[in-house]
């Protein structure tokens, strides 16, 4: 019975030991995992931030792209000058800009409305639109109107559009 004694004794002061190692090295280690998790913390917003960056940048090109498009009130005399040289084409007629005053669209961007008429067969259409969309200025399309002529082959497109104007 003493021997039993004295093994069960031994055994809870081996306990007890074990508990007192792991209840000194309990902060420590809290400690470090604490840190741990901090540094995981870092270099997650670290990496997040980098792609944020990267994706500004990115857009941010896209934006000066786009804002170089945009005319100065000077230049609209420019953009009447380069549709006026389409109609050398043969295939735009009527450009009238609709209002001397600038507007604001939806994405709070100051332009003008403009409308150019087409007329001829669907290819030399097609052809003046793509001059059109080449030139050097935003122009966002808002309607599109096609008639048919007695001619045959001949058509009539109305193009309205947004001249976008810094």
């Amino acid at each position: 019975m003493e021997k039993k004694v004295i093994i069960f004794n031994a055994i809870n002061l081996l306990i007890v030991v074990c508990i007192f190692l792991l209840i000194r090295d309990l902060p420590f280690k809290a400690t470090e995992l604490k840190t741990l998790r901090t540094q995981k913390i870092n270099l997650t917003e670290q990496s997040e931030l980098m792609v944020a960056s990267a994706e500004i940048d990115k857009n941010q090109q896209k934006i000066d792209e786009i804002k170089a498009r945009f005319i100065e009130e000077k230049g609209i005399l420019s953009f009447i000058s380069d549709v006026d040289k389409l109609k050398d084409f043969g295939s735009v007629g009527k450009f009238p800009i609709i209002s001397n005053e600038s507007t604001k669209d939806q994405t709070k961007n100051s332009g003008l409305p403009v409308s150019i008429e087409f007329r001829g067969d669907i290819n030399r259409i097609n052809s003046a639109l793509q001059n059109l969309q080449s030139l050097p200025y935003l122009i966002r399309p808002i309607q599109f109107e096609l008639e048919y002529f007695a001619d045959p082959g001949e058509y009539g497109l109305k193009y309205g559009g947004f001249l976008y104007i810094e």
